[in-house]
């Protein structure tokens, strides 16, 4: 009877040893890493026609499941813009991709999706590619319109271009500034504008379209302008430093970019004033600018008087026009210093936005006092 107890105890020894490494066996088989626990499904996008010289915007996306990888796994995001074998662009996060081409021809991009994991011994290398055709960018057709060339002081003029043409750009895709008195300052930008003059004269308009490779085309046309009902204005420009030209950058995550002008009127008689007009052009119509305008020092030390703030990025916006039609109501008087600001909230990509570090948007801003005689 004790050997069979005995027996009895050292097969029940034996089973619960066998169990324990079979358990253990199950959960080292269960922490296995094979391939099929990572996945990436690249997409290069849609088939792109460009210009020799512009900048192109490549978006990959990876269209696999979301996955929760450990820290020791490495994702990379690789372009071959040119189909040579060579890694142009190599990441370690999907942000936008941007390429310019010096040869016309036609080209394969490839987008690579590569994952390492060392530990398991685990290496994945995906792609998707798109068909590039790229050619010879051509000047635009500069052409434009006006509703009349015989006009008077302060009647609204319609100038249009929308007949202009290029053979590698939409209108959408062109630039149109346009220099009003052939002073060499751009005045106003689009392709339909209305512009009125103040004071009588004969005028070369100046209109200069951009394609999105750079190169230009110029039209020119006179406007004739007669004395007409108005004429019991006039205008004083306040000197603002470099002519209130300038340049915007894109902003860092936390802080908007802003530039502030200041000016003083000291000197400048205040009596019978009924109008201060500020106006903002700037070149790339992609931006979205702000504008402040104020007695005192800023927007934080001083009165905001007025102020467009509305727009939207990319909106295509390209000029604000801030009026003060109450300027003789009011109060100016010991009044010396006087702001406008000009912001904008573009991002650079690196932090969640669409503008790179070397990208700038020009702009022009002046101000212009109205009087009755």
């Amino acid at each position: 009877m004790g050997d069979f107890k005995g027996v009895a105890i050292i097969m029940i020894v034996v089973l619960l040893i066998g169990s324990v490494f079979y358990l253990a066996w199950r959960n080292i088989k269960d922490d296995i890493v094979t391939e099929e626990d990572y996945t990436c499904e690249p997409e290069a996008g849609s088939n792109i026609k460009t210009s020799v010289g512009k900048r192109v915007a490549f978006v990959g996306k990876n269209n696999a499941e979301e996955q929760n990888y450990p820290i020791e796994v490495s994702i990379r995001y690789k372009w071959d813009f040119e189909g040579d074998g060579v890694i142009d662009w190599n990441e370690r996060t999907l942000v936008t991709a941007w390429h310019e081409y010096n040869e016309a021809g036609s080209y394969t991009a490839t987008f690579y999706i590569t994952l390492e994991d060392d530990i398991n011994g685990i290496s994945l290398n995906e792609s998707d590619s798109i068909s590039v055709k790229v050619v010879d960018n051509t000047r635009p057709n500069a052409v434009f319109e006006v509703s009349s060339n015989n006009v008077n002081t302060s009647e609204p003029v319609q100038f249009s271009a929308i007949n202009s043409s290029d053979n590698e750009d939409s209108l959408t895709d062109l630039t149109f500034q346009w220099d009003m008195d052939n002073d060499g300052i751009q005045d106003i930008n689009g392709k339909e504008i209305f512009y009125s003059y103040r004071n009588p004269g004969d005028y070369l308009v100046i209109l200069t379209v951009t394609d999105s490779g750079g190169l230009t085309d110029t039209a020119t046309t006179m406007i004739y302008v007669s004395q007409g009902q108005g004429g019991d204005k006039y205008y004083i420009d306040i000197e603002l430093r470099n002519n209130g030209n300038g340049s915007m950058i894109p902003s860092s995550q936390v802080y908007e970019s802003k530039i502030d002008y200041n000016w003083n009127l000291s000197e400048v008689d205040m009596t019978n004033l009924i109008d201060i007009e500020v106006k903002l052009i700037w070149s790339d119509t992609e931006w979205d600018l702000d504008l402040y305008f104020g007695v005192g020092i800023s927007p934080e030390n001083g009165i905001v008087y007025n102020q467009d703030t509305g727009g939207s990025e990319g909106n295509g916006e390209g000029e604000i026009i801030l009026h003060t039609d109450n300027a003789g109501e009011l109060s100016y008087s010991g009044v010396d210093q006087w702001f406008l600001r000009i912001s904008t909230k573009e991002k650079t990509v690196t932090n969640g936005g669409s503008k790179l570090l070397a990208e700038t948007c020009d702009y022009k801003v002046s101000v212009t006092l109205t009087y009755e005689n």
